[in-house]
């Protein structure tokens, strides 16, 4: 049992904010802006916080941020196609733009194909 102002110990309202755990893509050039995957607008997170949101389950993709198990994150901007640090860039920007609505996000990633 957790105590009411731990973040474990009180109840939260919470949405699973998918579509960054996008699917294919070309690994070569990586995932591509508004192909592979959508951008969130300032307005749909500020309608989260007026809906009283606390929480967000965050999916995204891991192979977008790797483009080799093991490799750098975000991955070396001449070995890895363009795609990857644009993707590296807006996974963090959604991140940092929910934390600074006091919204608490938990990630997951999507099954990997060599799991």
């Amino acid at each position: 049992m957790y105590l009411a102002n731990h973040m474990l110990g009180s109840q939260r309202n919470g949405v699973n904010h998918v579509s960054m755990n996008m699917g294919d893509f070309n690994t070569d050039s990586g995932p591509v802006r508004g192909t592979n995957y959508p951008t969130y607008s300032d307005a749909l997170l500020d309608w989260y916080q007026a809906k009283n949101v606390k929480s967000v389950r965050f999916m995204f993709t891991w192979e977008a941020v790797q483009s080799v198990v093991g490799g750098t994150v975000p991955p070396a901007a001449p070995t890895a196609g363009p795609g990857y640090a644009n993707y590296w860039v807006d996974l963090i920007s959604v991140l940092t733009r929910l934390l600074a609505r006091d919204i608490y996000v938990c990630t997951r990633t999507r099954p990997s194909s060599m799991s």
